[in-house]
């Protein structure tokens, strides 16, 4: 009935207990080593991919800045060759 308890010592759980109320228990880790290695690796890929898109937004702000600088300077140049004519 109580064995779930980790926090509970005595003789009739095998559970002994410290000075310090504390448990000595061998508990069970929450997560695998391979559980917590697959977060890992999601993390860095997810990581990853944000660094990418960042990037990649910042390349094409750049290049619209630049196909708007030439249309705007060959816009210019055209309407000074219609004037010279």
């Amino acid at each position: 009935m109580f064995f779930h308890k980790t926090d509970l010592c005595s003789d009739p759980l095998e559970v002994s207990c410290s000075a310090g109320g504390t448990t000595f228990a061998k508990r069970k880790p929450k997560l695998s080593v391979s559980a917590i290695i697959a977060i890992i690796v999601a993390a860095v890929i997810l990581s990853g991919d944000c660094l990418i898109t960042i990037i990649n937004m910042k390349a094409r702000r750049r290049r619209r800045r630049e196909d708007e600088t030439f249309i705007a300077e060959s816009m210019s140049l055209a309407s000074t060759d219609s004037m010279s004519l």
